[in-house]
Parts: C-alpha cells; sequence; structure tokens
C-alpha cells in the first residue's frame, strides 16, 4: 500500500493521541513475532510517555529518568496503554538506528534509565 501524505498526517494523528497516556516497557532479546503476542518476560524499565509530538508521517516523544526494575540489555520496546499494546519498536544505542535511542542499552536493577530519542514513522 501506498498511501497519501494526508493519510500518513491522520495516522499519525492518531497514534499521537494513543500515546498521549502510554507507558513504554523496555526489555531483553527474544521480541515476539507481533505486538499482539503476549510475552512472559519482566520489564527491564517502565517510562511513561511525555512530551508527544505529530509531525507529518510519524510521532516521537520523550520518558522522563525512571529506575529500572530489574537488570539486563535492552533490545526492544512495547508501548502500552493500560492492557492495550500499542505497538512494539527496537531499542538501542546512539548510531543502531532503533526507533529508540537509550543513553546505555546494558540496565541495571535499581540504576535509572532513560532515552536520548523516540520515533516511530507512519509508513
Amino acid at each position: 500500500m501506498n498511501t497519501s501524505a494526508y493519510t500518513k498526517g491522520a495516522v499519525a494523528a492518531a497514534l499521537g493521541n494513543l500515546l498521549a497516556s502510554a507507558t513504554l516497557l523496555l526489555y531483553a532479546a527474544p521480541q515476539p513475532a507481533t505486538s499482539d503476542t503476549t510475552t512472559a518476560l519482566t520489564p527491564l524499565a517502565a517510562l511513561p510517555l511525555s512530551g508527544v509530538t505529530v509531525q507529518a508521517a510519524g510521532v516521537s516523544f520523550t520518558c522522563a529518568e525512571q529506575p529500572a526494575e530489574a537488570s539486563g540489555i535492552a533490545a526492544w520496546a512495547r508501548i502500552v496503554s493500560g492492557a492495550n499494546t500499542i505497538c512494539d519498536l527496537t531499542a538501542g544505542a546512539a548510531g543502531s538506528g532503533a526507533d529508540i535511542i537509550l543513553t546505555a542499552t546494558q540496565i541495571w536493577q535499581g540504576g535509572f534509565v532513560s532515552i536520548t530519542s523516540a520515533q516511530i514513522n507512519v509508513q
């Protein structure tokens, strides 16, 4: 499917609304095949989303620094709103090309976790 700029903007706006009260959960591997697949993994950290900004064909956001709930190397993230999964994203260090860029991918329980950038592009 090849969508118009108008459609991409509408989808980005709808996604922005969903993210307004969402939380980013960071996980170590393995990432489930789809975002509809339940995971039994313990999240490394839970970061409430803030600063959600809608662009022409995507959404960016920030998260306040939060203490880690577990130790591990962050590889992917899931955005949830209550019991609903919104999407799964890649997570990595600067230069990795991941959707979520972390200040450090090695996370230690009780240490603080922060992201440097987060971008979801609408295709």
